[in-house]
């Protein structure tokens, strides 16, 4: 998805932008009742790649956002780590390990899956981060809004 966004701060190998949220969220249906960017403000940052792009503050620019999916994150950050828990909790209660162990052998199984996901994350967190793909002038930009 290509948005538009203007630039508030550059850093050495990212940009800081800030954005309109009603642009992303337009189509969404719980757009009214969001927390995510907290209801007060419309205005969220986002950080993304400067891609050799040369900007400076105040710059518009449209960036490419990757498609994610709501429900497979959800998935990977809530559902998985669950059945992690719970199929750890099965396993050392059905070798007679005592409840307290079990439970604190599961936590830590969990933990662990959390700890991976977390090195996963750090290694291909560019990947998955919005990238400038070019300048726009402020003539494009109002063509957008209409």
């Amino acid at each position: 998805m290509r948005e538009l966004a203007l630039v508030k701060e550059v850093k050495r190998n990212y940009v800081l932008l800030s954005k309109n949220r009603t642009e992303a969220c337009g189509s969404c249906a719980l757009k009214d009742s969001c927390s995510a960017t907290g209801t007060a403000s419309k205005e969220i940052e986002i950080k993304a790649m400067k891609n050799n792009i040369d900007v400076a503050p105040g710059d518009y620019v449209e960036i490419e956002v990757p498609n994610f999916s709501a429900s497979k994150l959800a998935l990977l950050l809530y559902g998985i780590p669950l059945a992690v828990f719970i199929a750890t909790l099965l396993f050392m209660i059905g070798l007679d390990f005592s409840e307290l162990l079990s439970l604190l052998t599961a936590f830590s199984s969990m933990a662990v899956f959390y700890i991976g996901l977390s090195i996963y994350d750090r290694k291909n967190r560019e990947k998955l981060m919005p990238i400038i793909i070019r300048k726009v002038s402020i003539k494009d930009v109002f063509t957008k809004i209409k």
